[in-house]
């Protein structure tokens, strides 16, 4: 037993500490810190991914409320528009009643 001990320090001692479960050892060296160093920068890249990703889907859905709500300022200016044309054309109806004293505008309507 005292051999097998003494060949194990002996070889983590040239050798180096292994990563893993050893039976009968425990789990042994946990690992490089640029192993660690790695993971954690891939797992921050795939978090950054994510985000981007995310970002551009709200971007998107407000790029597209924008358009809507473009469209329905749109229909409405020319909603008002129309109005104002109608109320206009009354207006000027009524005028050329009033100048040839007519006052009945219904068969305008």
């Amino acid at each position: 037993m005292v051999k097998l001990v003494l060949k194990h320090k002996v070889k983590c001692y040239f050798i180096g500490p292994k990563s893993g479960y050893t039976r009968g050892k425990g789990s042994g060296y946990g690992g490089s810190s640029k192993a660690r160093l790695q993971q954690e920068q891939q797992q921050n890249l795939r978090k950054q991914q994510d985000q981007i990703a995310q970002l551009q889907c709200q971007l998107e859905a407000s790029k597209k409320e924008m358009e809507e709500y473009k469209l329905q300022q749109q229909r409405t200016i020319e909603d008002m528009e129309k109005r104002l044309m109608m109320m206009i054309n009354g207006q000027s109806a009524k005028t050329r009643l009033d100048i040839n004293g007519d006052d009945d505008i219904t068969h305008f309507a």
